[in-house]
């Protein structure tokens, strides 16, 4: 046994918990060393295999020295470069998160634009006649309210901390732009205020890691465990609190299974894959993370040049010694004031042997913001927006342009929106559904709801408002258009903007129902 483990055992005896803890980081150690080891004798193999393939190829294919250099490929698989890389990528993203503001803006602006005001469950149990003894019209429409009657009495605590489902969903989203992805969890986790017990938890990425352990493990990488034959996640390895906590360095670990015992999905990692086979998910902006540090360095260059253009330089010779004139100015007065104070600026006094040389900046650096705008088309490019929507700057387009750049905006916000119905949200809303017939909640039978779930799947959907247009006249115009055209239906219009039609025409028929028996004048629209 080497000494280090030996020294670790003695510590161990007399001071467990510190003990435990020497343990654990010297099993992190040795893990990432491994780790470390076998990437490099990869990355060694295949950068052979790149030169003897470089060597191979024909003299006519187009190839140069320069052209060459300027490549940095790397062939290693999707997982294997996130394990080399994903942790680096992920840093900068957050530290562009907090002191960059294209890089805040961009990710506050997919939440805004994915999870605004309004995300809700909209139950319609579809009335199958082979099934019209168990679920007829009537008491279809009667699960229907029950259903939605219990998400909103649940939303408004569903966060795990007791927060609103709202809430929680926009956190998820932030996580999941900033850091690549996010583990959400639907544990049972009771509350005074909730009608049923389930919860929403948010872990972001940096929880998620692979233990010490199973270093080496091919069916765990990157935290996540999948079955061997599908490679679908089974399950996620999470540590027990955040690894920069300075309070609680705790190397726990606890498994969070992607599906109960009953076989219902409980843990989703939220992401969107980009190759085939990939475990974790990358930031938004991954690809232009140096490009938006640069841009930082830029803007300071910028800012520093402004400056040095509005200070004054003043050179006073000197006959006497330089130095004694100046800390004799320190404290000399001329009609009550230092003549020393010059600001901003500075005062240099020159011995009898130096000359002046100065050297004038250029006082406008246009070519730089010109530069600093140029960077954000990139940067649009890289986060899939319109360039409006990272630069925050509409004046530069004409109202067809600016409909374009907005319609490009909502078309990535409804991309998101699918991407959470299909993973969070479904499994959600069945969950929502099962636990309120457990409870009584719900009118029916548990036996009868096993039986007939896939109805209550088919039948439960999701209102995910998506924000207003930039001419609204115009919108509805177009909007009822369409309706018109049979080219779509007021009930997906009404979906858009997080409402349901059937609630605004009963809205409407009591309104105008209001204004009749008050005897006032009702509109005829």
């Amino acid at each position: 046994m080497p000494f280090a483990d030996l020294v670790d055992n003695a510590i161990f005896a007399v001071a467990p918990v510190w003990g435990a803890r020497r343990k654990a980081t010297r099993r992190r150690f040795r893990f990432e060393s491994q780790r470390a080891t076998r990437l490099e004798e990869l990355k060694d193999r295949l950068d052979r295999e790149l030169i003897d393939r470089r060597m191979s190829l024909e003299d006519g294919h187009d190839r140069n020295r320069l052209r060459d250099e300027s490549w940095l490929i790397s062939r290693l698989s999707p997982n294997s470069e996130l394990e080399s890389s994903l942790q680096e990528k992920r840093d900068r993203s957050n530290d562009l998160y907090k002191h960059d503001d294209i890089a805040h803006g961009v990710t506050e602006s997919m939440v805004n634009g994915v999870f605004g005001t309004t995300c809700r469950i909209k139950s319609r149990v579809p009335v199958i006649e082979e099934y019209a003894d168990v679920i007829d019209k009537k008491r279809a429409a009667k699960l229907n309210r029950q259903i939605e009657w219990l998400f909103f009495r649940w939303a408004c605590y569903g966060a795990i901390d007791g927060g609103t489902l709202l809430a929680q969903l926009r956190l998820g989203e932030r996580c999941s732009e900033r850091d690549g992805d996010v583990l959400m969890v639907l544990p049972d986790k009771s509350n005074a205020h909730k009608p049923i017990p389930l919860a929403v938890e948010v872990i972001e990425a940096d929880r998620v890691e692979t233990r010490p352990e199973d270093a080496g493990n091919p069916n765990v990488r990157l935290g996540v465990e999948v079955d061997p034959e599908t490679n679908a996640p089974i399950g996620y390895w999470v540590r027990t609190n955040h690894p920069g906590d300075t309070v609680n360095p705790s190397v726990e670990y606890q498994y969070v299974p992607a599906y109960d015992k009953a076989g219902r999905r409980r843990a989703y990692l939220v992401f969107e894959k980009m190759w085939p086979g990939q475990l974790r998910g990358l930031p938004r902006l991954f690809a232009s993370l140096n490009q938006l540090k640069d841009r930082q360095r830029l803007r300071e260059v910028l800012f520093i040049n402004q400056q040095i253009a509005c200070c004054f330089n003043v050179f006073i010779k000197t006959v006497g010694d330089p130095e004694e004139a100046a800390e004799g100015a320190a404290t000399e007065k001329k009609n009550g004031r230092r003549y020393e104070d010059l600001e901003p600026g500075v005062i240099h006094r020159l011995a009898r042997d130096e000359e002046i040389e100065v050297a004038t900046p250029n006082p406008t650096g246009l070519e730089m913001v010109g530069l600093l705008d140029q960077d954000l088309h990139g940067i649009a490019a890289a986060a899939q927006l319109p360039y409006a929507v990272v630069a925050r700057n509409w004046s530069r387009f004409t109202y067809s342009g600016g409909r374009l750049e907005r319609t490009d905006e909502r078309n990535a916000y409804k991309i998101r929106q699918q991407l959470w119905r299909e993973t969070l949200l479904h499994g959600l809303g069945i969950l929502l559904v099962f636990e309120g017939v457990m409870t009584g909640e719900i009118d029916i039978e548990p036996f009868e709801f096993s039986r007939l779930e896939w109805l209550f799947t088919v039948g439960i959907s999701w209102l995910i408002s998506l924000g207003e247009w930039m001419d609204p006249k115009v919108d509805v115009q177009a909007a009822g258009l369409e309706v018109e055209s049979n080219l779509t239906s007021l009930t997906e219009k009404c979906a858009e903007r997080g409402k349901d039609l059937e609630e605004i025409l009963d809205e409407r028929a009591a309104e105008r129902q209001m204004l009749i028996d008050r005897g006032l004048p009702v509109s005829s629209r």
